[in-house]
Parts: C-alpha cells; sequence; structure tokens
C-alpha cells in the first residue's frame, strides 16, 4: 500500500509517500479475498453494504456452491422496514427473511455475508453502524457451525470447506487457462488436477504444472488456425 491507502482505507501509521511499498499486517480480520476493498466494494450497494450479495460471492465464487435463484414469489424488503432506523441492517433482514418463501435461501447466504459486516461498504473496518448501533457480526448456519467475523469466517472455510476451496481454485485456474467455461466433459482433467494437489500439500506450483500438463489444455483448439480452415 502506498501512504493514501494506509490512512484512508486501512488506517495504518508510518506508511509514507506515493509508491506501492509491502506492509507486513498482523490483524487476522485482513488478508485474502475477504478483505480485499475491491471485492467488499462490487459486492456492496451504493454506500451501504449488502450480507446477500456477499454471502452469494463466498458461495459462488469461492466454493462454487451458488445458491438457487429466488423464487418468483420471494419479495424485497418492504419501504416501511427498510426506513425503520432504529433496527440495523441485519435486523431488518432477519425479519425479512423470516418469510417462509424466504427462509431456505436466505439461511445459506446471509451468514457468511454477517461475518463481514465489521467492513463497511468501501472495505474499510468499523465496530458500529454509524455512532449508535454496535455491529453484530456472528453467524451461524442452518447446519449448526458458528463463526464470528472474518477472521472466523476463514477459519471455518478452511477447517470445513477446503475440499470446495481447492476445487473451485482449480476449475477458476482451469478455465482462464483454457480460455472458456468449464463442461462435464472437463471433469476427469479437473479430479487428476485435485489429485495432484493432495499429494503434493496443495502447492501452487503444483497446481500450475498441473493445470499445463492437462489434457485440455495440451489439446485445446486454437481459435485463429480454426478460423483459417
Amino acid at each position: 500500500m502506498n501512504e493514501e491507502l494506509a490512512r484512508t482505507l486501512y488506517r495504518i501509521d508510518g506508511i509514507e509517500g506515493s509508491q506501492m511499498q509491502r506492509v507486513s499486517l498482523d490483524d487476522p480480520n485482513r488478508g485474502g479475498l475477504l478483505s480485499q476493498p475491491a471485492v467488499l466494494t462490487v459486492t456492496s450497494s451504493f454506500f451501504d453494504t449488502s450480507p446477500i450479495k456477499r454471502g452469494i460471492f463466498v458461495l459462488d465464487a469461492l466454493l462454487g456452491t451458488p445458491p438457487p435463484p429466488p423464487p418468483p414469489d420471494a419479495g424485497e424488503i418492504s419501504p416501511k422496514l427498510r426506513r425503520n432506523r432504529k433496527l440495523s441492517f441485519r435486523e431488518k433482514l432477519e425479519l425479512h427473511s423470516s418469510d417462509a418463501s424466504c427462509r431456505a435461501c436466505h439461511a445459506q447466504i446471509d451468514p457468511f455475508g454477517f461475518a463481514l459486516e465489521n467492513f463497511d461498504y468501501f472495505g474499510r473496518w468499523r465496530e458500529n453502524y454509524g455512532r449508535r448501533q454496535p455491529i453484530d457480526n456472528t453467524a451461524r448456519l442452518s447446519s449448526g457451525a458458528s463463526f464470528e467475523g472474518p477472521a472466523g469466517l476463514k477459519e471455518f472455510l478452511l477447517e470445513s470447506r477446503y475440499d470446495e476451496l481447492v476445487r473451485q481454485v482449480a476449475a477458476k485456474l482451469l478455465a482462464y487457462a483454457l480460455g472458456r467455461q468449464l463442461d462435464y466433459y472437463d471433469e476427469p482433467a479437473l479430479r487428476e488436477i485435485e489429485a495432484e494437489l493432495e499429494a503434493n500439500e496443495f502447492r501452487f506450483q503444483t497446481l500450475l504444472q498441473a493445470v499445463v500438463s492437462s489434457y485440455p489444455f495440451q489439446y485445446r483448439k486454437n481459435p485463429l488456425e480454426e478460423a483459417t480452415r
């Protein structure tokens, strides 16, 4: 980071100058995609956080298990409830999701977003909503698993959803290398990549080598060659 980022975004003292410089962090809530300001911003609404968008990001982008689309009868938070200043957004969302048509999906999505509520819409750390309401960053899934805050969420994902994380990273990198979305016929290659990773302590170097030596990558079609035939 540089001085401007350190002062306005990360609120860290002792960083000077406009040049980007490497900074060591000892805050367990920082580090990784979940605390990246870019990710936190695009998963927020205009000048407000969105536990729903952030929860969907965790399920879809990180775990590869996107929630089903909302049912046709799923409504939005009512204008009256949205205008209630005595309630936090979490309390409003919990009231909204108590409806039977909303409960099933929100029970999967919202806990991941609630754990990230200490980050505002721009990725800055906060303890309260405004000056009054303290932020409740505790989360409990329908399975009974619970965690607290960004650090707790990261620990939960590593301990309980590690296989899904590994598979999603491998799938994303393979798709990037191929220049297309994966299809059902890529499944054997993806399983081979996962097996190589497990056998080599999940090293990123192993992942790169496995993707490059995979059958889909070795025999991928060149669009330019296809166009000239």
